[in-house]
This record gives structure tokens, sequence and C-alpha cells, in this order.
């Protein structure tokens, strides 16, 4: 006797989701921070991905699936019968646009997971509690980035800079920083912050990487250093109670 833990063989059951990637890339002079639709099965093999604007694809992600199932990038593999999604407007979406295929919604930890690592070749981890207090930052340390942080949302930069490809040069000896470039974003009005770099080299590294992530690549990006501001209603719970527990300073409301 024995017991089947999946309806249908896993071969015959696809995964699909879409998330944000963690970092800012800048197309035509927009910072912004792509997402990306991923099919994949259950085993972890991706068949198809699809990386664009913010909420550019949900409304994309039926003609996606059936162009993945048409040809998937890992080569010949069984056709799905369900496809499991964690999204109801996403589930809502395939439902309307393909209808020979049962979609259930419920958890994917398996795009969690491919999600997971994406975030840590982007050296990013957001796995676990979101906090600000990394290992080894203190609250006094990030209480004084706050006050520096606001501090220069107050003197809003990005309205005297004229763009993102307008570089400043950097050079910090006490944190033995020599030939940075600085890159001021919010010249358009949103997403303000700012892009340090280690080199000019660099900072084009990025804006070519940045063009492919648009096209549908994942690059590596070089390293950076990044600053971003963002409204407080859109971060997560757990971030709003921590500057508030703690006090540290925001400059306002879509200054955290």
């Amino acid at each position: 006797m024995s017991s089947h833990r999946h309806k249908h063989p896993p071969s015959a059951e696809w995964v699909g989701g879409i998330a944000t990637l963690p970092s800012y890339v800048i197309d035509k002079g927009e910072p912004f921070r792509p997402e990306v639709l991923v099919w994949m099965g259950v085993d972890g093999m991706v068949h198809g991905s699809e990386v664009g604007r913010p909420g550019e694809l949900l409304q994309q992600a039926g003609d996606s699936l059936r162009r993945t199932v048409a040809r998937p990038m890992s080569g010949p593999v069984p056709q799905p019968r369900r496809v499991r999604v964690a999204l109801p407007s996403l589930a809502a979406v395939l439902r309307a646009s393909a209808p020979a295929i049962e979609v259930v919604c419920a958890p994917t930890p398996e795009l969690d997971e491919l999600v997971a690592h994406m975030h840590e070749s982007f050296g990013r981890d957001d796995a676990g509690p979101q906090t600000y207090l990394s290992p080894g930052v203190t609250p006094a340390a990030m209480g004084s980035f706050f006050e520096a942080a606001a501090a220069l949302h107050r003197r809003a930069p990005w309205s005297v800079v004229p763009d993102d490809q307008t570089l400043i040069g950097v050079d910090i000896p006490a944190f033995e920083v020599r030939g940075a470039v600085l890159s001021i974003i919010g010249g358009i009005g949103e997403s303000f912050g700012f892009l340090l770099f280690d080199s000019p080299a660099d900072f084009h590294e990025f804006v070519e990487a940045a063009a492919l992530i648009v096209h549908g690549d994942i690059p590596e990006l070089p390293p950076h250093f990044a600053v971003n501001f963002e409204r407080g209603a859109d971060l997560a719970p757990e971030l709003r109670k921590e500057v508030a527990s703690h006090g540290w300073e925001v400059a306002g409301a879509e200054a955290y």
C-alpha cells in the first residue's frame, strides 16, 4: 500500500509567481525595482521567466504561461495540468486566460526558495523577519544614520542635480574612499535617493546590467551602496514598528 502527496504527478504541476527584485535599475533616466515572473516545476527547475516594470507582468501572465508551455527554456518537459500560485490576483488572471489548466491558489515554497536565492545573488537576503539592525549594527548607529538621511532628504539634492547620469566625485579619506562616484536619483519626482559606486566604470557597468534586467536577464550587479526613501505605508509593519520603538528620525511620511 502506498500514499501520494500530490493530486497529480510532480511533472504535471508547475509553480508560478511574481516577485520584486531587491536592487534598483535605471532605464531611460527612471530608477525602479523590476519585478520577475517565474514559471517552474516542483522540482525547482525553471521553465520560464520574464522581467518587467512594477505592475506590468500581472496582466501579461496568461500570455507568458502559454509561451512557456509551448517553448520551455528548460527544454522538453510534460505540459502542466495544474499551476499553483500564491497571489489571488494572479490566479484570477490565469483562470481567465488559460482555462485548460487547473489553477490553484496556495503557498509556493519552491518559488520562495528561488526568490531568496536571487536576493542572495543581488547581495541581499530577505529571509526571516525584516529589520534595520543587521549583525553588528547597534540602534545608536542606525539612529545616527537615520538622522543623517533625514537631513539629506530635507536638502533634496535631486532638485538640484540635473539627472542620475550626472556623477559627483566622492573622496572620503577617513574611510579610504577615493575616486568613488555618486548618482542622485529622484529628478523625475519619485524614487528619491542615491547610488554610490567605487568608480565611474562600476556605474557604467551597473547601467549596462540594468538594461539587461529590463530585457529579461538577471546579471550580476557591480558593488554599490544604495539609499532610497520610501513611504512608510509601503514598508513592512515590523520595520515601521522598529523605527517608532527606537525613535529614529524621519523627514516625513514619504521619507523612511
